[in-house]
């Protein structure tokens, strides 16, 4: 049996994945990064974004506190704000067609009033010996992102997509 190195098995499966899919992308009309406006009292101002991740064909769904907040395309950001306290941070993938199911996704955060948070939606292949013939398996996560690079990441990146709501309690 051939064995790929890991660079070989992640172009193959970026390859194979391009081939058999579309391409889900905040369209091209939507407004580039603006803030968001101010909190009010007793909130904390998050945004959520998604820059070019795996599997390019679905938007990822991500809910804080129950919530549905966002349906997220790469290259897509939105807003909310988010009352006081802890809650937690889901995000989810539609089933896709295929044999690869994407997992699942979440978090608890204490979100403080006043301040600011990127959280950051990654799809990846990741390495995992043995698991199957090119050694991948899919892997969700969200980054809470230090403000310097979230706010550098969404001037790079992202496009506005209208919020499901503007506020969590």
């Amino acid at each position: 049996m051939r064995t790929f190195t890991l660079k070989a098995r992640l172009l193959l499966a970026t390859l194979v994945m391009a081939a058999l899919t579309g391409c889900a992308t905040a369209p091209q009309s939507a407004p580039k990064f603006t803030p968001a406006p101010p909190a009010p009292e007793g909130y904390a101002t998050v945004y959520i974004y998604r820059i070019s991740e795996a599997p390019y064909t679905a938007d990822i769904t991500v809910s804080i506190a129950g919530k549905l907040v966002v349906s997220a395309p790469n290259q897509g950001y939105t807003w909310l704000h988010v009352k006081t306290g802890i809650h937690l941070v889901y995000a989810a993938w539609p089933k896709l067609p295929g044999p690869v199911v994407w997992p699942d996704a979440a978090f608890t955060e204490l979100f403080e009033p006043g301040q600011v948070y990127y959280l950051k939606l990654s799809g990846r292949l990741v390495p995992q010996p043995g698991a199957n013939q090119l050694g991948l398996i899919p892997a969700t996560r969200i980054y809470n992102m230090l403000p310097e690079y979230g706010t550098a990441e969404l001037h790079a990146c992202c496009r506005f997509i209208k919020q499901n709501t503007e506020s969590v309690e």
